[in-house]
């Protein structure tokens, strides 16, 4: 039976509560098969879901009782009246600000255009529920936020803004497809459509030849593996909007593994942690581990995989093509159910053939990089070939090794390695000054190119031979007017800006975020015992020292507007690892450079914590690094030295010289790990250089851990 236009109005009155947004729409309703699928369509929709309609008149099927109160004392941190405007992340805000609060009465509405359609008519009372509030949180909602502002000025003190935590690093096949009456195609895994499957379809190729396409070769080609750098930069840059500090719980999230659903759906855990920060902004101490038993809403909607060349290049363990449905469309005995990627591909191809070619577009399948894919798939000798013969041109395998048409089999698989795979051909049978153990680099340098450095002390010395050769060492606070004496008993061009020796992986991390505004210290000026103030970041660069903690502050402002400035122009950052022990805040995790007390400020062992870093997070530190480097650099690429020179103390309960293996091992094991994996990274091998057993010992001085100029010259010419 024909759907009729009345049947479609009434069905979006009773249902969602609001007519049809356009006449599109309605057509579009009225090609569904009869009145029954109508009623499914909207009661299966996420607005349906999120909107609770009918939830007091499914209430009254049970007998009526007085609102429940707590019987038992609790804990409870604030009774917080809240309001939040957001996406469909609200709900799940809402429930972990509870669990935090332990009392906070919240309420939660998700900002639909059904939803603003309602504040825009009246139907929806903005003002008294802002009026009713303590706080208000909104989720970058403009519209809200000027709404508030213009029509009611003196509550606008109340708004807040909260970041969406929107995400494309983990899910980059992840699309949307709008469909003719203005909204988005509903397929297996609810609005949510893979691109490449919508590619292939578009472009004519069967299930099969579909399916063949989700390998990390045509991944890479549609950039799918860099995906996370660009959702990193937007994610902290609403971050910064929000007054929120994302990049430090970026780190958090990544190290735990993948904190997303979907590109919008964070997992519980992500959220919570965002809640924790907003809270603390509200002067409002969340009660800790109690959002660990809040469910997780979001889980029961659709759940994207990471792919598995996706996961790799994320830093995920494993990855899959196991697409897990929306819990709306699993039967109440079967509540959760996935399809593998066949099957889902397959799925697709049926949701798009219902809704024809001329009904749908997808603004990313129109891109260059998928206009670019079926050439790609032709010129491919990969797996690819049998896919590129249906395309238009079989691809030949490439051959294996051949000598004279004639297959050679190696008697070892080191027969055929060339000498610098063998230690009497590369170490032992070369004098020491002569070795090099540089074999292959992704990335050279020319005497153009814009070098930065930081590091240890050690990597002073790179500065001085990149200087001394007449490279384009880049340096961003060069004083005028300024002798070469005073220039070098105060620090300048000892590195590509003011910031001392920078030892751990740590210390490098929050000199970036302090740079960008997304960490303050709560430590800003220590005190001599002179009476003079220094930066607690660089407690030697100013040898004179600040007259009072206001010109100390106003300095390291300064030297923070040139770093930024550094980090966002480089072409080419090199960092030299120093140390894995360290002293840093409790309170608020920042790391120094030196022990407080050393060279100023005070040590008390209630404020400030001994901390030696294990190889993850030393590993982790220098990702997050180089993902912070790239969201406002995108080009610069990175070499990681680690430096030979032994501790100088250790606060460990050990001999220095185990400590300092220890250190060592430590900072090259994760220096391997992160340039083995990351694109435009490479490790230079000056800790080998000096400390190898070719060198007899002869690059250190009579003390064993100053290294000799002949040392560092060797070390440094061969960078």
């Amino acid at each position: 039976m024909a759907i009729t236009r009345d049947a479609v109005i009434w069905g979006f009155r009773l249902i969602l509560g609001r007519d049809p947004e356009s006449e599109s729409g309605i057509a579009s309703h009225m090609r569904l098969a009869d009145e029954a699928k109508l009623v499914e369509a909207l009661l299966r929709s996420q607005e349906f879901r999120l909107s609770g309609r009918f939830a007091r008149s499914m209430q009254m099927r049970e007998p009526a009782s007085a609102p429940t109160t707590a019987t038992w004392r609790h804990e409870g941190r604030s009774s917080l009246k809240l309001v939040i405007f957001g996406n469909c992340q609200a709900a799940g805000l809402g429930r972990v600000v509870q669990a935090m609060t332990g009392d906070a009465t919240i309420q939660t509405h998700e900002t639909t255009p059904g939803f603003l359609h309602r504040v825009r008519s009246g139907e929806f009372d903005l003002e008294a529920a802002v009026a009713k509030a303590d706080l208000v949180w909104i989720q970058m909602v403009g519209e809200l936020t000027q709404a508030i502002t213009k029509r009611m000025p003196k509550l606008a003190g109340k708004v807040r803004q909260l970041p969406p935590l929107n995400y494309a690093g983990y899910h980059p096949d992840c699309v949307y497809v709008a469909n003719a009456a203005g909204g988005y195609l509903q397929g297996p895994m609810g609005e949510y459509q893979s691109s490449l499957a919508f590619w292939a379809w578009s472009a004519g190729l069967n299930v099969d030849q579909a399916v063949q396409l989700f390998t990390g070769e045509v991944f890479d080609h549609l950039g799918f593996h860099n995906y996370h750098l660009a959702s990193e930069r937007v994610l902290v840059e609403h971050g910064r909007r929000a007054g929120l500090a994302m990049a430090p719980l970026l780190d958090g999230w990544r190290a735990r593994g993948c904190f997303m659903h979907t590109v919008n759906h964070p997992k519980i855990g992500a959220l919570a942690d965002m809640v924790a920060v907003a809270l603390r902004r509200e002067g409002i101490d969340p009660i800790t581990g109690a959002a660990a038993w809040v469910e997780d809403g979001l889980a029961r909607w659709p759940v994207w995989p990471v792919y598995p060349s996706v996961a790799r290049a994320s830093g995920v363990e494993g990855g899959s093509f196991v697409y897990k449905l929306d819990r709306g469309h699993c039967p109440d005995a079967q509540p959760v159910l996935t399809m593998n990627l066949p099957d889902f591909v397959s799925a697709s191809y049926a949701t798009f053939n219902r809704a024809g070619r001329a009904n749908l577009r997808c603004d990313r399948v129109d891109g260059e990089a998928y206009q670019g894919l079926t050439r790609f798939v032709r010129e491919r000798q990969s797996g690819l070939a049998k896919l590129a013969g249906t395309i238009g041109k079989h691809l030949t395998p490439i051959a294996g090794r051949t000598d004279k048409g004639i297959n050679k089999t190696p008697t070892s698989p080191y027969a055929d390695l060339p000498d610098h795979h063998f230690w009497r051909r590369a170490v032992a049978g070369i004098p020491a000054s002569e070795l090099d153990p540089v074999v292959h680099t992704s990335f050279k340098l020319n005497r153009s190119t814009r070098v930065a450095t930081a590091g240890s002390c050690f990597a002073q010395h790179i500065a001085r031979t990149l200087q001394r050769a007449s490279f384009n060492y880049f340096v961003v606070d060069e004083p005028q007017g300024m002798s070469p004496e005073e220039r070098k008993r105060r620090g300048f061009g000892v590195y590509s800006a003011r910031y001392g020796n920078i030892y751990t992986a740590r210390q490098l991390v929050q000199l970036f975020d302090r740079a960008h505004g997304d960490f303050q210290p709560l430590d800003r000026a220590w005190k001599r015992e002179d009476g003079r103030f220094v930066d607690p970041f660089r407690p030697q660069i100013e040898p004179d020292g600040f007259a009072n903690a206001q010109l100390t502050a106003a300095a390291t402002t300064r030297h923070l507007t040139q770093v930024r400035r550094l980090f966002s122009e480089l072409e080419v950052f090199v960092f030299t690892l120093g140390l894995t022990e360290g002293w840093r805040r409790r309170a608020d995790g920042a790391m120094f450079p030196l022990a407080p007390g050393v060279a100023a400020g005070g040590f008390n062992a209630e404020q400030y914590e001994f901390v030696n870093f294990g190889a993850d997070e030393v590993l982790a530190d220098l990702r997050g690094f180089a993902r912070r480097l790239r969201s406002v650099n995108p080009q610069a690429r990175l070499i990681i030295t680690v430096s030979p020179v032994p501790l100088i103390a250790t606060y460990e309960d050990r001999h220095v010289l185990v400590s300092t293996v220890h250190s060592k091992s430590v900072l090259r094991a994760a220096a391997g790990a992160f340039t083995s994996e990351a694109d435009g990274a490479d490790y230079f091998p000056s800790y080998e250089i000096v400390t190898g057993t070719p060198s007899r010992g002869a690059y250190f001085e009579p003390d064993l851990r100053s290294v000799t100029g002949g040392g560092w010259t060797t070390s440094c010419e061969c960078f």
